[in-house]
């Protein structure tokens, strides 16, 4: 019998060579192992696809995917899928996240048999600056007016998103917007709530 991975992480990366590997660390030491990680190398020119290798030589939840230059909405749809988990987890290959941060995420997510986890997290800039980056307060029963009053922000690496919605509803980002593309991707996840 074939196991599918709890939760799929997709890490859009274009040119991220001096931020990757932190990012990379992050992911494949996290507290919940049952995951997969799929990297979408956007035609980097740099030596991003080089960092990626030496983590999937490591790693065999590792899966790599090379493309040629689309965007980050083309990079996305492609590890989306490739995805195979129950839940989908998307970070920028920039950033981070804390060792216990999807086990913390897909728990709730299995206890609340939610759709969407919203979890809070920081900016974190090059000068130690810290600043509290808080979403999903004071949610209430109308998601596209908690939407449009900044109670739910648009950012997917804050979010845990159960895999079937993207299927069900037949959501993907669309191809060609370079910025901004998860503020669309959640305002189709609120329309259909």
């Amino acid at each position: 019998m074939l196991v599918l991975p709890k939760v799929s992480v997709i890490v859009p990366a274009y040119n991220v060579g001096n931020y990757i590997e932190r990012c990379l660390t992050s992911i494949v030491s996290q507290s919940l192992k049952d995951i997969e990680i799929i990297v979408v190398n956007d035609g980097s020119n740099d030596n991003t696809l080089e960092v990626i290798g030496k983590f999937a030589d490591i790693d065999d939840r590792i899966k790599v995917i090379d493309s040629e230059n689309k965007g980050v909405s083309a990079a996305r749809n492609r590890g989306l899928s490739q995805a195979t988990g129950k839940y989908i987890y998307q970070i920028d290959a920039d950033d981070w996240i804390e060792q216990n941060a999807l086990e913390e995420m897909y728990e709730v997510a299995e206890k609340n048999r939610a759709d969407v986890v919203i979890a809070n997290a920081y900016i974190d800039y090059d000068n130690g600056t810290l600043l509290p980056f808080i979403d999903g307060r004071l949610i209430n029963e109308e998601p596209i007016k908690d939407f449009f009053l900044g109670n739910i922000k648009a950012s997917v690496w804050s979010k845990l998103y159960r895999r079937d919605l993207f299927t069900k509803y037949n959501i993907g980002y669309v191809e060609g917007i370079r910025v901004g593309e998860d503020l669309l991707i959640n305002f189709f996840f609120n329309a259909t709530g």
